[in-house]
């Protein structure tokens, strides 16, 4: 049977700043949820006017080495630009596992694979599961329950469905903004202001709206740590100098 679930837009308002961006550094550091993990990844190389890749390892609470990755080269986790929040960072919530996306060929023949979504058990020093894919991958968010890994490619928006290790395809959008709301729901913003929620586990679409915005398109978008909203900010498609805009997208 499929679920009913009711769509909330709150009505526009005017904002005057937005989120602070990353200055790019050469290292970044993410912190498990229960603090007792740290991953730490180096830039290693950059492909000019494409992304930079880094070299990845784990170090426990104390500092001590845990597991290295040795050569293999993986991405940023703020290749995005806005400052990470706890919802959207490399670690399972519930679990000391994380989720990498690591470069297989900077420069692969038409139909090979170039990028692997690996989500790693760090106590086995093991993937618990892992997906090749023929473009880039971008990271995206945990469920909060750590069930489900939300996450893109170029054509695709997928949800990853922790134990089982199944992979879904919920929708086609090419659309940047796609959340995580609640454990189950995947919210998909278009620039045009088009709103659809979909089943996580099936692909379901379950609802749909549209942002009340005449003239203005979606800028960016940042899910709110309950997890269960989404802020979304506006620019005017006519006028550069405008005010910018702000509403709020909930289940």
């Amino acid at each position: 049977m499929m679920r009913s679930i009711q769509l909330r837009i709150s009505s526009p308002s005017v904002i005057t700043t937005l989120p602070r961006r990353l200055q790019g550094d050469d290292l970044e550091e993410y912190l498990s949820s229960d603090g007792s993990f740290l991953l730490q990844l180096k830039k290693d190389s950059e492909i000019r006017f494409g992304p930079a890749f880094y070299k990845a390892a784990i170090y426990s609470g104390d500092g001590k080495l845990v597991l290295d990755f040795g050569p293999r080269r993986f991405f940023s986790y703020s290749t995005s630009g806005l400052e990470s929040s706890k919802s959207m960072g490399p670690w399972n919530p519930t679990s000391p596992s994380v989720a990498l996306v690591e470069l297989l060929d900077p420069n692969p023949a038409p139909g090979k694979k170039i990028a692997r979504l690996s989500v790693f058990d760090i106590l086995r020093h093991a993937p618990l599961s892992a997906w090749d894919f023929e473009s880039l991958v971008t990271h995206k968010m945990w469920s909060s329950n750590g069930l489900l890994y939300l996450f893109r490619d170029v054509y695709t928006v997928y949800t990853l469905r922790i134990g089982s290790s199944s992979l879904a395809s919920v929708s086609n959008s090419k659309s940047p903004h796609c959340f995580l709301l609640g454990d189950d729901f995947v919210c998909v913003i278009e620039e045009s202001g088009a709103v659809s929620v979909f089943d996580g586990d099936s692909g379901a679409l379950l609802a749909s709206d549209h942002l009340s915005c005449a003239g203005y398109a979606v800028r960016h978008a940042v899910v709110k740590e309950s997890r269960n909203a989404v802020e979304v900010t506006l620019k005017s498609k006519a006028d550069p100098h405008a005010d910018k805009l702000s509403c709020v997208i909930a289940i």
